[in-house]
């Protein structure tokens, strides 16, 4: 049976496959663009800080080809845990919920801060029990 953990963040994504006793680990990079955030318009009440919604547009589209990204790199396993330190790892959940046979195979969803890849696949195992 084909388990896979993933730690996730905006930036970074770290999946962990088991497998009879065989693990596996793959990294996703999401390559996000910085948002731009405009210091020199304007304004009749002074200078405000901007972020042109049309960047906002394009940084969200560039997160969800990511989410999506990664939610395809698990489609073969059974069993999903999600963790990861900020909002992302609802994102990818909600994702994965577009599809049926992916929100089946979601086992947990949990908060954890920054990890090394070895804290990372020692979590997994802990999860799965293995």
């Amino acid at each position: 049976m084909k388990k896979a953990g993933i730690w996730i963040d905006q930036h970074k994504a770290v999946v962990v496959f088991l497998d009879n006793g065989e693990e596996r680990v793959s990294k996703f990079l999401s390559q996000l663009p910085t948002r731009i955030t405009s210091y020199d318009r304007h304004f009749q009440y002074g200078e405000q800080n901007n972020i042109y919604p049309e960047r906002t547009t394009e940084y969200d589209k560039h997160l969800h080809k990511f989410y999506r990204k990664v939610a395809y790199a698990v489609d073969d396993a059974e069993n999903v845990f999600i963790f990861g330190p900020d909002t992302a790892r609802y994102e990818l959940k909600k994702e994965m919920n577009k599809t049926k046979d992916r929100y089946a195979k979601i086992r947990g969803v949990e908060r954890a801060h920054k990890m090394t890849e070895e804290e990372i696949i020692k979590k997994v195992k802990s999860f799965f029990k293995l």
